[in-house]
């Protein structure tokens, strides 16, 4: 009788929540599946990481995400084969992928956010938020939609590094010009 696979979804759709949500909390968690180890989200396409993986997660299509991940080192497998993996390891590698990419929202929080003031929030900055991730690439793509798949492509870390400088960048432009404007202001006087 040949021995019925399923899928790393299965498994865990027919798991206790008790049991899973210990294992999420506490469970171990490793950067390696089907034998490869991965260095570091932050190495991979800034849209693979931005929206890919995070859509994939928050469907729970994990066989999916290690699918997409192994093809973006160049390690093709299929969903069958995977399905064959120890669902243990596979499981532990989802929850890495999941730590690094919260560590990765928290590093932009605390680097990459800048509040609008006032008046671009009058203004209707916000209407914005509706257009997520495109609002950078079109950014880093000088407003060149023929760039586009060229940025989304980009390292994650490279888009994070240029978006820092941006944020530095801003956040002195702002400094020095109410400096330059309470100078002047001073010399009316």
């Amino acid at each position: 009788m040949k021995k019925e696979i399923h899928t790393l979804e299965w498994t865990l759709s027919n798991s206790p929540k008790e049991d899973l949500d210990v294992i999420i909390k506490s469970g171990k968690r490793s950067n390696v599946v089907c034998g490869i180890e991965f260095e570091g989200l932050i190495y991979l396409p800034y849209w693979t990481v931005k929206v890919e993986i995070k859509e994939l997660l928050l469907k729970g299509q994990f066989s999916e995400l290690i699918l997409l991940l192994l093809k973006e080192k160049g390690k093709i497998k299929t969903l069958s084969e995977i399905s064959k993996e120890n669902h243990k390891g596979l499981f532990s590698f989802a929850l890495w992928v999941k730590d690094s990419l919260e560590a990765i929202f928290n590093l932009e929080k605390e680097y990459l956010s800048n509040e609008p003031d006032a008046d671009s929030i009058n203004a209707g900055i916000r209407d914005f938020d509706e257009l997520g991730e495109i609002n950078i690439i079109d950014n880093l793509a000088g407003g060149d939609v023929l760039k586009w798949e060229d940025v989304k492509r980009l390292p994650y870390y490279q888009v994070f590094d240029k978006l820092r400088k941006q944020t530095i960048e801003n956040k002195f432009n702002k400094r020095y010009q109410k400096i330059l404007t309470d100078k002047h202001k001073t010399k009316r006087k």
